[in-house]
C-alpha cells in the first residue's frame, strides 16, 4: 500500500534554538521563504486532489493539509498545480513550491526531506473469476 509523505525541501533542524522566537522565525523562513506557503498540488492521484467541477479550483486532502499548515503561522497559501507526482518532484529543483504531497520514495529523498506518511492509500486488484489469482502473491507469481 503506497504511503504518502509531505516533502519539505527547505526545512532544517534548529536544535540549538528550539522553543525560542528566533527558532519560530527561522522555521517560518524555511517553510515559507517567500512569505507565502507555496503548496504543490498533484492531480495525478484523485485521492489527494482534484479540481472542483464548477470552479476549477483545487480541492482534496492535500489542499486542506496545505491550508491548515499555512494557517498555523498565519501565512497565505498559494497553490502550484501539477498533473502528476513526477512533475511535482521535477519542479523541486526549480524552487516552485515549499511543500508537496507525493508517495514516499527513497530516490526522491536525495533532493527532499520526506515526512512520515500523512495519508495511507490502500490499493486493490480485480481479476476475472476464472483466473488463478486470489492473493497479492499470486499477482507477483503471474508476472514472473
Amino acid at each position: 500500500m503506497p504511503r504518502l509523505a509531505s516533502i519539505l525541501p527547505g526545512c532544517r533542524a534548529r536544535r540549538r534554538m528550539r522553543g525560542s522566537a528566533q527558532c519560530a522565525a527561522a522555521a517560518l523562513a524555511d517553510l515559507a521563504p517567500t512569505g507565502k506557503l507555496r503548496a504543490a498540488i498533484n492531480f495525478g492521484n484523485p485521492v489527494l486532489a482534484s479540481r472542483d467541477p464548477a470552479s476549477g479550483q483545487p480541492r482534496g486532502v492535500s489542499v486542506e493539509l496545505s491550508r491548515a499548515l499555512a494557517a498555523r503561522p498565519g501565512v497565505e497559501v498559494e497553490f502550484a498545480l501539477f498533473e502528476s507526482a513526477g512533475r511535482v518532484v521535477d519542479a523541486a529543483r526549480s524552487d516552485m513550491w515549499d511543500v508537496a504531497y507525493v508517495a514516499i520514495d527513497p530516490a526522491r529523498a536525495q533532493d527532499t526531506l520526506q515526512s512520515p506518511a500523512t495519508v495511507i492509500i490502500e490499493g486493490a486488484f480485480l481479476a476475472r473469476a476464472e483466473l488463478p489469482i486470489r492473493h497479492n502473491d499470486d499477482v507477483v507469481r503471474a508476472t514472473r
